[in-house]
């Protein structure tokens, strides 16, 4: 069930292409002492793991989910709190092995291949990177049309951004710009301010998992 041959057969699908956009944005990959690779992936959003591990059942792939507290401190103030995050283990070397290829470590990763020549591939993969490095925001201003930024992704990884930027245009006639982020140290975001390219996105994913991005689009939809 977990040989290369079935895995290879099930690359061009979208369940696929959101497990290595989320693991992309928000996951890992761990080698064990004898060879074996496992597939982790951390996020606070009950909705985003429920999707991730819904498209591991598709693949028939076997995980597990764990809870886990974690003390974090704020960035400004001298305070710790404890946040709860979930934490899937996907136990596929096969997986493993495809994505240690594309996430070559925590802040540098790469396009997968299959986003290139395949539709289904490059929605999943983008809901998951979206679901988990996106971020939608409408600001209200006076007397004017509401201003909404849609940030796809924010990165260390200048060269994959801008090799993403490439394909989207290319693939999707999505036009993004790729800046250096002042509002976090050594990262670039890819993001647009235009409505129209706004929902050839929301058009291409057709929806997220995560829960409050998903109200959040759905009100941005509604703002369109």
């Amino acid at each position: 069930m977990h040989n290369t041959l079935y895995i290879t057969d099930k690359r061009a699908t979208e369940a696929f292409g959101y497990i290595v956009g989320a693991v992309l944005g928000d996951g890992t990959v761990w080698r064990r002492n004898r060879g074996d690779i496992d597939v982790y992936l951390y996020n606070q959003n009950i909705g985003l793991i429920t999707e991730f591990c819904k498209c591991a059942h598709t693949l028939r792939l076997k995980y597990r989910i764990k809870e886990v507290i974690r003390t974090l401190k704020h960035p400004e103030r001298e305070t710790l709190r404890l946040v709860k995050y979930y934490m899937v283990i996907m136990y596929s070397s096969p997986i493993g092995e495809i994505i240690a290829k594309y996430k070559q470590a925590p802040y540098k990763w790469r396009i997968p291949k299959e986003f290139i020549n395949n539709k289904s591939f490059r929605r999943g993969f983008l809901r998951g990177l979206i679901d988990t490095e996106g971020c939608i925001s409408i600001i209200y201003r006076r007397n004017r049309k509401p201003l909404i930024k849609f940030v796809i992704v924010i990165s260390s990884c200048y060269n994959a951004l801008a090799e993403l930027k490439n394909y989207l245009e290319l693939k999707d006639n999505i036009r993004l710009h790729l800046n250096y982020n002042n509002s976090k140290k050594n990262t670039y975001a890819l993001y647009t301010y235009d409505r129209q390219e706004i929902l050839k996105i929301t058009s291409l994913i057709k929806y997220l998992a995560h829960t409050r991005k998903s109200k959040k689009f759905t009100k941005v939809l509604e703002v369109l």
